[in-house]
């Protein structure tokens, strides 16, 4: 059967999105060592600068940095939340190139269930009152732009032809070789 060319696209950039997503949930199911990492570093910069000035930017730099418990716990658990979403939307876009009956409906259950984790951290890591402005900024626009995404792919999947994965039987080009 031939594949549709929206299909092939759509099912390209959700593997390439998914990929790229299971590495930042990886990240942040390490958030606890990351920052202690971060930490380690900022602290050797600082005793190891010439000036009282290095010092006083490296220690600003940690507070720019610092995440309350309330946030790590919860970066933690949305990554581990977002991994199998990713995976997911792997293999969503993986049957979307290689088309199976499924294939729509595991699209839309991936770009949904993206979209619906991605607002429910919006929600919840806004919550913490403890939160640095600019951490929370960053992640809001990072949201935002995976949301925009997960509901410009929803659109081109719902307002598609899906014919080819529902009747593969009455595909023209079906029984033809290439």
């Amino acid at each position: 059967m031939k594949v549709p060319t929206w299909a092939i696209t759509v099912g390209v950039i959700m593997i390439l999105l998914g990929g790229c997503s299971t590495l930042s949930d990886y990240s942040q199911i390490n958030t606890k060592e990351n920052i202690a990492d971060q930490q380690e570093i900022m602290e050797k910069i600082s005793e190891n600068g010439d000036s009282e000035e290095f010092g006083e930017i490296a220690e600003s730099m940690m507070d720019m940095m610092k995440m309350s418990e309330y946030t790590q716990t919860w970066l933690v658990r949305f990554g581990y939340i977002g991994l199998v979403i990713s995976l997911l939307y792997v293999l969503a876009g993986i049957f979307l190139i290689n088309p199976k009956p499924f294939s729509i409906k595991l699209a839309y259950a991936a770009l949904i269930l993206s979209a619906v984790a991605t607002i429910a951290q919006l929600v919840v890591l806004n919550m913490d009152e403890e939160a640095n402005q600019l951490m929370s900024l960053g992640n809001s626009f990072s949201s935002g732009f995976g949301i925009f995404i997960d509901l410009i792919l929803l659109v081109i999947v719902g307002s598609a032809d899906k014919s080819r994965f529902t009747n593969p039987e009455e595909d023209p080009f079906h029984n033809q070789e290439y």
